[in-house]
């Protein structure tokens, strides 16, 4: 059973088009057997150094040892010394791992759940992309709240739950 249901606020852009969630999402995505997600317009974030808000759930066929590692850009992120630990999605056990990147100013930053279901694996990736408020000219743009997009983030994944 591949089941789930998820609640997008109305400023999200929701689609289960793997290129497009690529698109919107500017971060490579793995594959999957099914994909849903959605990015934040960043409406709120005009004129700041905001880039990309979105938040993707993967299901694919679980590996045998499925539920214990991440991936992120090609690496694996095992164990607790990886930072990987238990975590509660609206009251379902899961597991987390949390991944950051930067290159010529720009960073990306992405929260990473899973859990395995009956045999499926779901993945859910909360991911923020942005630029350093430094590469700006002092005053061209101001800093967007990360807190604030961490949080409506945060907000749709707990909607999560199987049916």
């Amino acid at each position: 059973m591949r089941s789930f249901t998820m609640d997008f606020p109305v400023d999200f852009t929701v689609s289960s088009d793997a290129k497009t969630l690529a698109r919107e999402s500017y971060f490579p995505l793995d594959d999957g057997s099914v994909r849903l997600g959605g990015c934040y317009s960043g409406a709120d974030y005009e004129g700041t150094n905001f880039g990309s808000a979105c938040i993707v759930v993967s299901v694919s066929p679980a590996a045998e040892g499925g539920g214990d590692c991440a991936r992120f850009d090609g690496d694996l992120l095992c164990g607790t010394e990886q930072g990987v630990r238990d975590a509660v999605v609206n009251g379902l056990p899961f597991r987390r791992g949390d991944m950051t990147d930067a290159a010529m100013g720009h960073r990306l930053e992405a929260r990473d759940y899973w859990t395995v279901r009956d045999g499926w694996r779901y993945d859910i990736r909360l991911f923020l992309s942005y630029t350093a408020i430094g590469m700006y000219t002092p005053g061209e743009m101001r800093e967007f709240s990360q807190e604030d997009c961490w949080s409506r983030l945060t907000g749709v994944l707990n909607t999560f739950s199987f049916r």
